[in-house]
C-alpha cells in the first residue's frame, strides 16, 4: 500500500485573485502545429497559451482548451465531437468564473468545409449568446471576449506555414 501523502491545501488551491482567461480553440490553441507531418504536440511552454501565460506572470491562469479539428459550428459527417459550440457551455460552466474568453476558432471550417468568412462570423454570433448567457465573472459581469480571427493559409505557395498576414479591422480595439 503507497504511503499517505500529505499535502498542504494552500499549495493545492489556486489563488482566486488571479485574472482567468480561457482560450477555447483548435489545434492551433491545442499546439499541434500544421507543419508538422507528424503532428506532435508542442510542450506546454512553446504553445501560445503557454507563452502568453508566461508573459503574463503570477496574477492570471491561462485555461488552454484546444482540440484538433475542432470547428465553430459545423459537424464531421463520419467524426463527431469536434463541433465548438456544441462543448462551448459545458466549458464554460466547468471552468467559472472566467474574467476573459479567447474564442480562436474558423481555421478547419475554412479548410475542410470551404465556409465563408461571412458564414464563420455568423456562427461567432452564437458563440457570444451563449457566452453572455451563461458565464459571469466575479461581480456577475460578462467576462470580456476576444475573437480572433484564423490565421492566414495559402497551401498553393510554397512553404506557406512561415507566411504571414496582417490583417486590419475597423472593428478592432486595442488589444
Amino acid at each position: 500500500m503507497p504511503p499517505l501523502v500529505h499535502l498542504r491545501l494552500r499549495a493545492v488551491i489556486t489563488d482566486p485573485d488571479r485574472l482567468r482567461i480561457l482560450c477555447f480553440g483548435d489545434s492551433n490553441t491545442h499546439g499541434t502545429p500544421s507543419d508538422d507531418p507528424a503532428y506532435v504536440r508542442l510542450p506546454p511552454d512553446r504553445r501560445w497559451t503557454g507563452l502568453l501565460q508566461r508573459l503574463l506572470g503570477d496574477g492570471y491562469d491561462v485555461i488552454e482548451e484546444g482540440l484538433e479539428w475542432r470547428t465553430t459550428d459545423v459537424d464531421y459527417q463520419d467524426n463527431p465531437g469536434f463541433n465548438g459550440r456544441s462543448y462551448l457551455v459545458p466549458c464554460l460552466l466547468t471552468q467559472a468564473p472566467l474574467d476573459v474568453v479567447v474564442i480562436m476558432l474558423g481555421s478547419n471550417d475554412l479548410q475542410h468545409f470551404k465556409r465563408t468568412p461571412t458564414a464563420i462570423a455568423d456562427a461567432f454570433n452564437g458563440y457570444i449568446d451563449d457566452i453572455v448567457a451563461t458565464t459571469s465573472a466575479r461581480g456577475g459581469r460578462v467576462p470580456m471576449t476576444v475573437l480572433v480571427s484564423p490565421i492566414w493559409i495559402d497551401d498553393t505557395r510554397r512553404g506557406w506555414p512561415a507566411r504571414t498576414l496582417t490583417l486590419s479591422s475597423p472593428h478592432a480595439r486595442g488589444t
